[in-house]
């Protein structure tokens, strides 16, 4: 005897739960001010800088950019001397 009921599948009440510690790091580098440059005793030259620090670097110098995991160099802030100009580069996440 069918009594009209139907089994309905189960309800999903979970929500996705965003992980705070999945986060890129963002890296960025903007002139450095008067203040930054009296204040920051971490300096370097670009060309000190291994080959995918200055890879990082570029890619700053035309806009924030993420990377998944923070270089030692990038781990405090830093002026970095490029073509006459110190920059002041930082590292943010979320």
């Amino acid at each position: 005897m069918d009594s009209g009921a139907t089994d309905a599948p189960p309800t999903d009440t979970s929500t996705a739960t965003p992980d705070p510690f999945d986060c890129p790091y963002v890296l960025e580098a903007d002139p450095a001010t008067d203040d930054q440059k009296e204040r920051i005793d971490r300096r370097i030259d670009y060309e000190d800088l291994d080959a995918a620090r200055q890879s990082e670097f570029d890619r700053m110098l035309n806009g924030a950019t993420e990377v998944e995991s923070l270089p030692e160099r990038w781990a405090s802030p830093v002026l970095v001397n490029y073509r006459g100009a110190e920059y002041y580069v930082v590292a943010s996440t979320c």
